[in-house]
């Protein structure tokens, strides 16, 4: 979910794909009940730190909270051992 966010930089408009929500679709998340996300996935650094920063930004407004950001520890899933 991003609001004004870089524009993708594509090596040819042929096969450009842009995953990306618009910010006003996250309360439709929180409306049905959503109360978790993950934010794992491979096109989660599409839109690079700003689109991440503005996704977990609109996240916390709507207070549903999401782990799976790449490189911080306060969203990372850990496995438990013993």
């Amino acid at each position: 979910m991003t609001k004004a966010v870089r524009r993708k930089n594509v090596q040819t408009t042929k096969i450009c794909y842009a995953f990306r929500t618009p910010s006003a679709y996250g309360q439709y998340l929180a409306d049905a009940g959503f109360d978790y996300l993950s934010l794992a996935n491979n096109h989660s650094n599409g839109f690079g730190a700003q689109g991440i920063t503005a996704t977990a930004g609109n996240l916390d407004e709507l207070n549903i909270k999401y782990s799976g950001i790449e490189n911080r520890f306060e969203t990372a899933i850990l496995k438990k051992t013993a």
